[in-house]
Parts: C-alpha cells; structure tokens; sequence
C-alpha cells in the first residue's frame, strides 16, 4: 500500500510542478486506434441486441425437446450470471436443428463473428495505448519512486531517466 501511495504522490508532485507533458489520455490516441475502439463498441452493441433477440425467441427454439431438455435450456436462458452473448451461443447449441433457418440465431452469428473481429483492434489499441502509458516519462518517474520506496538515498541511481529502457516492461 505504501508503495502504490508515494506512485500517486509522485503524480501529484508532478502535477504541482506542472511536468504533464507526455500524458496519456483516450483523446491522444492516434485516430485508428479511436476507430477500432469505436467498431468494438458499435459490434459490442450490436451483439448484445442480437444475443437478445435469440433469447426472447428461446420459447420458440426450444419446441421439440423433452420437458428436462426444455428446462435445462431455460435456465441458461435465465442465468444473469453468463453474459447475453454466452446464453445465446449455448441456447443456440441446446436446441440444435431448431435454431436452423432462425432469422435471428443467424443475424446472432453474424454479429458474434463481427464482434471478435472487431476485438482484435481493439486488444490491439490498448495494447499501444499500454505501452505508450509505460513509456510515458511521468509515469516512469512514479513507477521508479514506487519501486525504490524502500532503497536508501545513498543506493538510488542518480538519473533514472538516462535509462531508456526504464518504464517500458508491457
């Protein structure tokens, strides 16, 4: 705890001293990286409605099974502890054959394979947002004053900003 205080300390002491250059903010992302953020979150959405339309439709998807099979699909449609996405994929699974030739269960798909796609840059863009973050001189300075909370003044490096590797571990 003492270590992350005097890391919050340090931005502080920055902050006063008014050395904020190189801050980081979702505003300074290159403007790919805004976009890929912005396809996620649109495919996110988008998903989330089509998980929705497969689970209003679970009454119909489920004609066919047993009453145990009809249970069972029920409760995972009921579950709020796995996300929508999740209860819609093992719905889908559940009925089998019933969920072909489903308007929704097809536009779901759809939208599921839109969203992993569209998480690829966005894992991406905060990956280079993280490392950008950890190249920051400012956050480098906080993480050293964090790291060496306990070394003497006697042990400390007299610069560690001369080091150009410090500050960059991702």
């Amino acid at each position: 705890l003492r270590d992350a205080i005097l890391h919050e300390v340090q931005h502080w002491v920055q902050d006063q001293s008014a050395a904020k250059e190189g801050f980081i903010n979702n505003k300074d992302r290159p403007q790919a990286e805004q976009d890929a953020v912005a396809r996620f979150k649109a495919a996110e959405k988008a998903n989330e409605k089509a998980a929705r339309a497969v689970l209003d439709d679970a009454q119909k998807l489920v004609q066919g099974l047993t009453v145990s099979e009809k249970r069972a699909a029920m409760n995972v449609v009921t579950d709020t502890n796995l996300p929508l996405h999740r209860r819609a994929a093992e719905l889908i699974d559940m009925v089998g054959n019933n969920a072909d030739n489903d308007a929704n269960v097809d536009a779901f798909q759809n939208s599921l394979d839109e969203y992993r796609e569209a998480a690829k840059g966005f894992n991406t863009a905060n990956r280079m947002k993280r490392i950008r973050y950890l190249r920051n001189p400012t956050e480098a300075e906080a993480y050293f004053t964090q790291a060496n909370s306990r070394t003497a003044q006697a042990d400390l490096p007299i610069n560690p900003e001369t080091d150009p590797d410090y500050g960059t571990e991702v």
